[in-house]
């Protein structure tokens, strides 16, 4: 029997690691060594767009065909590649809608967007630099007010082909 009860050692708070934008590009003065071949990233891509397309919600569906409707021709999860200035891939995102015509991403964000925002800008920055505007809406909106989602995306349509208006 302990006459002393033992001592309990507190632990040292952990400082919380950075986290890091998995969409900066390294400094082009760095030597960039990716870790996996252009091949590998382009597989594993490949595969992932196959399981989204799969698992589409309604949502994405009804944006894909409302873009549809309007006479635009789009990419349903089309794979973008993130590349280092060196043309390197480093990675890649795949947008719900994509209309190369107008280099603009349509995406529906559900519920798991509202602890995401810091990635979406994130991504959102990465697209705007290489010239690629991202329109985002909320499920709801898509499900209820086709019409008003019609109406901005025509908008954004309409800027990409009359920059100068």
């Amino acid at each position: 029997m302990l006459l002393f009860p033992k001592t309990v050692r507190k632990k040292k708070a952990r400082k919380p690691i950075p986290v890091r934008s998995k969409f900066k590009v390294p400094n082009e003065t760095k030597t960039y060594r990716p870790k996996h071949t252009e091949e590998q990233i382009k597989a594993y891509a490949e595969k992932k767009r196959q399981e989204r397309l799969a698992n589409r919600t309604e949502a994405e569906i009804s944006l894909e065909r409302l873009i549809r409707e309007m006479g635009i021709e789009v990419e349903a999860e089309k794979i973008l590649y993130v590349k280092a200035s060196n043309s390197h891939i480093l990675s890649f995102c795949l947008a719900d809608v994509y209309c190369p015509a107008f280099s603009l991403i349509l995406e529906a964000d559900g519920n798991i967007h509202r602890t995401r925002k810091k990635y979406d800008r994130g991504r959102d920055g990465y697209f705007a630099e290489q010239g690629v505007r991202t329109l985002r809406f909320w499920n709801h909106e898509i499900l209820k007010t086709p019409e008003e989602v019609k109406k901005i995306i025509q908008k954004a349509i309409d800027e990409r082909s009359h920059p100068m208006a």
